[in-house]
């Protein structure tokens, strides 16, 4: 009979034991056969792949928004952008007040949207606000624009050269400022060329109120008149109630700052000086003009001399001015 060949297994001395210090290998620590080295190696690329490409999203979007930031801090320089966003919510309020009490309702306003919202929630009428975005190039299709640091970096110097010449109010200094400006609807260089001749007409008009009995004029109110400053709509409707009631004007003005050159001049103060009755009668007398001469609003206000006057005053824009 053939015989079979036995390998008999070494047996392993107790020295080795006793003197290892190596820790037993387990099977899940045991090398690996080639076959289950590829599957793993497989299994780990595929792992790897999704979350090298989720890391290559993150620094690509983490960089478009460093960029961002450095692109605006580049068009408005760094100094500008801190000083607006110190500044911005509480001139962007006062802006907002000021145009919803101060230019007319029919008036187009454009506006960034920030300023837009503000503008809303101060009453303005949303459908007469254009919003300005990053792709806005005219301003022409508005009657006064809201120049905030987002709409100068839009716009640039256009604004000033091209576009709207006047301010009507500003608020704030330096680069957190807010301008709300007159827009011009043929461009600045008609706008400058008929200026010379607004004021030439408005020196006419307002010299109407020179010359009619029971008006009385402070010698700064007649200064105002003679120079051509006051809105012509003050001085129709001031010379319609003159007629029944003695008006003492004791001056004309603007509400708020930095109004440029040429802008009318679009509330008269008139002196309380008659009885209660005939005050009365007088706020009645303009509330009832007709269109284009009817104050927008009669107020008692207190000048800084503590003397209360009648505050008789039109919204913005004056129609020969836009």
């Amino acid at each position: 009979m053939p015989t079979q060949r036995v390998t008999q297994a070494q047996p392993v001395a107790d020295n080795q034991v006793s003197t290892s210090t190596a820790s037993p290998v387990t099977a899940s620590e045991a090398p690996d056969k080639p076959s289950t080295v590829n599957a793993r190696q497989r299994r780990t690329r595929r792992s790897v792949f999704p979350l090298a490409a989720l890391a290559l999203a993150v620094v690509m979007i983490g960089s478009a928004a460093v960029l961002t930031v450095r692109h605006f801090a580049a068009t408005m320089g760094n100094n500008a952008s801190t000083a607006w966003l110190q500044q911005e919510p509480a001139l962007r309020d006062q802006a907002a007040a000021w145009v919803s009490q101060q230019v007319s309702f029919s008036a187009k306003v454009a506006c960034d949207q920030t300023m837009c919202s503000s503008l809303s929630q101060a009453g303005f009428p949303a459908g007469q606000l254009i919003m300005l975005r990053e792709t806005s190039t005219d301003l022409t299709s508005s009657n006064v624009v809201v120049v905030t640091p987002v709409v100068r970096a839009m716009f640039g110097t256009s604004i000033d050269t091209a576009y709207a010449p006047a301010i009507l109010v500003s608020f704030g200094t330096g680069t957190a400022k807010i301008d709300v400006r007159l827009v011009a609807p043929n461009g600045v260089v008609t706008y400058q060329s008929m200026l010379g001749q607004a004021i030439n007409q408005r020196k006419e008009d307002d010299a109407t109120l020179v010359g009619i009995n029971g008006i009385t004029l402070s010698s700064t109110a007649l200064d105002q008149l003679n120079g051509g400053q006051v809105d012509s709509r003050l001085v129709y409707a001031i010379a319609q109630v003159a007629s029944t009631y003695s008006v003492h004007i004791v001056g004309f003005g603007n509400v708020g700052m930095g109004a440029s050159r040429g802008v009318p001049l679009r509330y008269a103060d008139i002196a309380e000086n008659l009885p209660a009755s005939q005050l009365g009668a007088m706020r009645s007398a303009l509330a009832g003009l007709g269109n284009g001469i009817r104050p927008a609003r009669t107020q008692d206000v207190t000048l800084a001399d503590n003397q209360t006057v009648l505050r008789v005053e039109f919204t913005a824009p004056t129609p020969s001015s836009s």
